[in-house]
């Protein structure tokens, strides 16, 4: 439709491939339009842009409204739990509750490996047992030493990053993303200039959920997602996948997340439970799969008492630039020493030493030597192993007080 000083041009595509111009005077402009749109749904029942009218359009219409309302809802929830599940797996779901901020604090059991994860201060703490933390990538020495406590870990590694991908506002642009793609093409790079996500035109379902809950399904992207009929439209469940990170992600192919509000007594549970994971970070460990350990030759010896000390130089090599937080190294020396004729002792030495640098460490043992009125000899030999773990110190008051203050603020809020 375009205007002129003289009037108003209404232009109405008709059933066929002809068109009807009618030029009206101001005076009459309501009136006339209100009449070439009447005609327009008599003649053709098809829809004008932007007014449904027939009943599949009108259903179709209605679904995209409740999704629309139900995303820009959930956008400016404070905080958010997710339970994703897998359809046919017993026992499998991961379970966690962010807040707008990035805190986090929940569970998974996903292959048999149980996490509880927390997000603090921008940082992913995970805590598992020494099964799982060698299948993330540490160490021997690390994961018997990080057994069921809390470690700073990179997201990539877990497959998760819940505290920077599941904020109520990142999900709801990651479901508006999804929505203004087609089934089968590619994500655009970036998200579409309207602020309203436009439905694919896969088909829009009307189900009733086993509680009773009756809800639209209705197509986003290659995925769908269920919004309740009823008002105020609200976000049940989709199967998008959201949080994942990483070459392996945490969340498998097919888990279908469900959305529920935080009360207030639930709201407090968690932040107890942030709190509490708080007290245990005073010397967290850290999760750093590619850092070298190095040592020299080493060198041993023997006093004429049977004193025999091992020397060694010991170095680390940590990338620079690395996201995640090293304090410092905590360096372990085991040394065995074995003397001919004389048996087997053990020494050790730790150190601690901070990221890219070295230090020497060393330990003795003892030999008792019979007594001889002639010079005798013993062949030593010495192997050393040496291990290293990664160690984080937060500024826990900090974290506490932040953990407070941001429970005040979510109060207010819900």
């Amino acid at each position: 439709m375009s205007e002129d000083r003289a009037g108003v041009l209404v232009w109405l595509r008709r059933c066929g491939s002809e068109a009807m111009m009618t030029r009206v005077g101001r005076g009459m402009r309501a009136a006339a339009v209100a009449a070439v749109f009447g005609l327009a749904v008599t003649a053709c029942e098809s829809p004008v842009p932007g007014s449904p009218t027939a009943g599949e359009d009108q259903f179709e219409y209605a679904a995209q409204q409740a999704f629309d309302q139900a995303v820009s809802a959930l956008a400016s929830r404070p905080v958010m739990r997710y339970t994703s599940t897998v359809a046919g797996a017993t026992d499998e779901k991961i379970s966690i509750a962010v807040t707008k901020s990035g805190s986090v604090y929940g569970t998974s059991n996903v292959d048999g490996r149980k996490m509880t994860l927390a997000v603090l201060g921008g940082k992913l703490y995970v805590r598992t047992d020494k099964k799982a933390w060698g299948q993330l990538g540490a160490k021997p020495s690390e994961a018997k030493e990080f057994a069921n406590r809390f470690v700073v870990t990179d997201p990539e590694d877990v497959g998760f990053d819940p505290g920077t991908l599941l904020t109520p506002q990142k999900v709801a642009d990651r479901l508006k993303d999804e929505a203004t793609t087609e089934p089968g093409e590619e994500r655009a790079p970036s998200p579409p200039s309207s602020t309203e996500p436009q439905l694919s035109r896969g088909k829009v379902e009307r189900l009733k959920l086993d509680d009773g809950t009756e809800v639209y399904r209705v197509p986003v992207g290659d995925y769908t997602a269920d919004v309740t009929v009823s008002k105020p439209h609200t976000l049940v469940s989709t199967n998008v996948p959201l949080g994942q990170t990483g070459s392996d992600p945490l969340v498998p192919s097919g888990a279908r997340t469900s959305f529920d509000d935080v009360g207030e007594n639930q709201l407090r549970t968690l932040f107890k439970s942030l709190s509490n994971a708080v007290k245990g970070l005073r010397n967290a460990g850290v999760l750093v799969p590619n850092f070298q350990l190095r040592q020299g030759s080493g060198k041993l010896d023997c006093a004429v008492g049977g004193k025999c000390t091992a020397k060694v130089k010991v170095s680390n090599s940590y990338p620079s630039g690395a996201e995640l937080p090293v304090t410092q190294f905590d360096v372990k020396l085991n040394v065995t020493m074995v003397a001919t004729g004389l048996g087997t002792k053990r020494c050790s030495d730790s150190a601690g030493m901070r990221p890219n640098s070295s230090i020497s460490m060393s330990c003795s043992a003892n030999f008792n030597l019979a007594p001889s009125y002639t010079p005798r000899s013993y062949p030593v030999r010495a192997t050393w192993a040496i291990s290293a773990t990664a160690k984080y110190k937060p500024q826990v008051a900090k974290l506490r007080a932040a953990v407070d203050r941001e429970l005040d603020d979510l109060l207010d809020e819900i």
